[in-house]
C-alpha cells in the first residue's frame, strides 16, 4: 500500500472525528504540537520507528507522555496508531492533517523564498496580495537563500512561481545551447 495514502487515511479518518465530536479546533493544536515533538525530539522520532520496542510499552508510554496534555480523543488516536502498528506514520499523518485543518479553515500556506529578508511593510503587502489572488487567508513562511541572486521564489501548496534570477538566467543558458545546437544541425 502506498505509504502516503496510509497517513492521509488516518488524518481524514481523525479530521472526521474531531468534527464529530466537534473538537477539530483543539485537536488541531494538539497535533501541531505533537507534529513539532516528532520534528525537533530525534529520541521520540527513534521511539516511534523502533520495531523492537513492543506495543504495550508504546501504549504505555505514549499515554504517559500524552496524557491530560492532549484531548483524550487525540490519545486515543495515538494509542489506536500504536496498536495497528503504524505510530511510524505519526509525523506525516501530523502534516497530512494539518494540511486538512488548514484547508477547512480557508487557510492557504505560502512559502516565499527570497535572496534577502523581507521587511514588515513587503510581507504585509505580499500576504494581502496573496490573500486577494487566493481568497483564502494566507500563513506566510520565508526563507533566505541568496543563491537565488534576486526575485522570488512562491510555493502555494504544491504549486511554485520561480521568479528568480537565478532561474531565468539558466533558462537563457538553456535556450542558447539549444540554439547553438540547432544552428550546428542546420549547417
Amino acid at each position: 500500500m502506498n505509504e502516503n495514502k496510509i497517513s492521509v487515511r488516518y488524518a481524514k479518518a481523525l479530521v472526521m472525528a474531531a468534527e464529530n465530536n466537534k473538537l477539530l479546533p483543539q485537536v488541531a493544536t494538539d497535533m501541531v504540537e505533537i507534529d513539532n515533538l516528532c520534528r525537533n525530539s530525534d529520541d521520540f522520532t527513534v521511539f516511534l520507528q523502533s520495531s523492537v520496542i513492543k506495543t504495550s510499552l508504546k501504549v504505555s508510554v505514549l499515554t504517559d507522555i500524552f496524557n491530560k496534555k492532549v484531548q483524550p480523543l487525540t490519545l486515543n488516536f495515538l494509542i489506536l496508531l500504536a496498536q495497528n502498528h503504524r505510530e511510524s506514520k505519526l509525523p506525516d499523518i501530523c502534516r497530512d492533517f494539518n494540511d486538512m485543518y488548514r484547508e477547512k479553515q480557508g487557510i492557504a500556506s505560502v512559502v516565499i523564498t527570497t535572496s534577502f529578508k523581507l521587511t514588515d511593510e513587503i510581507r504585509k503587502n505580499i500576504s494581502q496580495f496573496l490573500q486577494v489572488k487566493t481568497g483564502k487567508k494566507i500563513e506566510l513562511s520565508e526563507k533566505v537563500n541568496p543563491d537565488i541572486v534576486g526575485g522570488i521564489i512562491l510555493r502555494i501548496g504544491d504549486l511554485q512561481y520561480d521568479g528568480s534570477i537565478a532561474n531565468q538566467l539558466r533558462k537563457i543558458r538553456e535556450n542558447l545551447i539549444r540554439k547553438e545546437i540547432f544552428d550546428i544541425s542546420n549547417k
